[in-house]
């Protein structure tokens, strides 16, 4: 993968890890109470919630810098697959419609297949990110602007898909 397009990933997944965590630091209650309608005999949902929110603005802060990069890569890989395989275990389930949380406590959105199959791609890129790249001759500034371009593309693109999905769910009357 060529540099700019790893760090374009990273760019993303920093804009990804870092709303998210936003969106726990903010507001751990509403979080807990998810976890504990995913799996109601969990114990220590608040506290969980709470170690999810830091530790996705840790990732977020380790894809900015170089020396990190590739760590902060595989740790979103493995949470984006640990919160894919906590939503299947959760449709597996089938006892109810469950909010995902993935957009904040202001979503609509269910946990759905799609979802987990989002979290399987976003975690296939960070690993393919993680990989040793293939370094350019370009001007060090235009790979830094079209990894911001780039990155901000796929959050965009991110973003659209949510909606769809949340659209979608609700013309079907999931909700």
């Amino acid at each position: 993968m060529p540099e700019f397009a790893g760090w374009s990933v990273a760019v993303f997944l920093f804009w990804l890890f870092g709303s998210a965590a936003v969106h726990k630091v903010r507001n751990p209650l509403w979080y807990a109470g998810l976890l504990r309608g995913w799996f109601p005999s969990l114990a220590g949902v608040s506290l969980i919630a709470r170690a999810a929110g830091f530790a996705e603005a840790a990732v977020a802060l380790m894809l900015l810098m170089p020396t990190t990069r590739a760590l902060g890569l595989i740790a979103a890989a493995l949470m984006l697959v640990a919160y894919a395989v906590a939503m299947g275990l959760v449709m597996l389930d089938g006892s109810k419609q469950q909010k995902c949380g993935c957009g904040g406590s202001s979503s609509d959105l269910m946990i759905s297949g799609g979802l987990v199959i989002r979290n399987g791609v976003c975690a296939g890129l960070a690993l393919l990110a993680a990989m040793p790249s293939v370094v350019t001759d370009a001007h060090p500034m235009l790979k830094v602007g079209m990894a911001v371009l780039i990155g901000t593309f796929m959050a965009l693109t991110y973003s659209v898909i949510d909606v769809l999905m949340s659209n979608k769910q609700a013309m079907a009357g999931v909700r």
